[in-house]
């Protein structure tokens, strides 16, 4: 058996059901994952031609600090290509039924609750209708869904 099959076995556990030993394996495996450099292409899709700067932590190591143009070629950690590619999202609401008179905030023309609905979300009354990708990254390195994340 392989190295990534027995990852892909092991991944396929539920963490719970995990001995202690496995779960040791488990994480040591994601880290040096999660550690491994890959290159690839970053875009803003946000704002096009512009560029960010931003703090990144991998597990417990230190916090480095990344700037990243649009266009730019890139080598860093797969945990901050996979945050850029798969975490970076605005959330966009629609309003639900409220309760007339209530304080529910309101939404600017982009659909992006601002106001009384962002905090708490007012009983529920704000729902979620759709997640606009924020940043890209572009690589060969990194699969679609690791299948290790479970989310």
């Amino acid at each position: 058996m392989s190295r990534n099959e027995k990852l892909v076995a092991l991944s396929n556990k539920i963490p719970e059901k995990l001995t202690k030993s496995e779960m040791e394996q488990f994480q040591d495996k994601i880290k040096e994952r999660d550690n491994t450099m890959v290159t690839g292409v970053f875009r803003n899709l946000e704002k096009a031609g512009t560029g960010i700067k931003f703090p990144f932590r991998v597990h417990k190591g230190p916090i480095n600090i990344y700037t990243m143009e649009d266009g730019g070629m890139y080598t860093v950690p797969y945990a901050v290509g996979y945050h850029l590619e798969h975490n970076c999202n605005t959330i966009v609401f629609k309003r639900g039924r409220g309760i007339p008179g209530s304080n529910l905030g309101s939404i600017n023309p982009n659909g992006i609750a601002t106001g009384a609905a962002t905090s708490g979300m007012e009983g529920g009354h704000m729902q979620e209708e759709a997640k606009i990708p924020r940043y890209s990254f572009l690589s060969t390195d990194i699969p679609q869904r690791s299948s290790i994340y479970r989310r």
